[in-house]
């Protein structure tokens, strides 16, 4: 039996992620499935590429979290290094890769939300 490594972050992240982060990232992998319609052999190669490119960016913004755990979140007056920017960076690329694999489109609902507000409003209004 492999001796479970301690990864450490030191100008880049470990290839070898925590048992507790694999599992983590392996449950989260069956939930997009599920989602996506449930069996990975239906799915086409863009959006395997995407669940893939998902299931890497959770991985290391899941190592910087730890890292931050046991580093703490500052060092001296300054946020951790890689809280700084990077951490944020990874955020907004999960955000974008579950965007385009799910076709969530923030936009559409909000334009929609307008125009129904303005349709109530034209109720007491009586204007056009």
């Amino acid at each position: 039996m492999k001796k479970q490594r301690k990864y450490k972050l030191h100008r880049g992240y470990s290839s070898v992620k925590p048992l507790r982060v694999r599992r983590e990232l392996s449950v989260v992998r069956q939930g997009l499935i599920k989602d996506l319609g449930g069996v990975e052999a239906e799915l086409s190669m863009g959006q395997i590429l995407l669940l893939n490119g998902v299931i890497s960016t959770l991985g290391i913004v899941r190592c910087m979290e730890d890292y931050a755990r046991e580093a703490g979140v500052f060092q001296g007056k300054q946020l951790t290094v890689c809280l700084q920017r990077n951490y944020t960076t990874y955020r907004e690329t999960l955000r974008r890769y579950l965007i385009a694999l799910f076709g969530i489109e923030r936009k559409k609902s909000a334009n929609k939300a307008i125009l129904i507000t303005k349709e109530y409003l034209k109720q007491f209004d009586g204007s056009e």
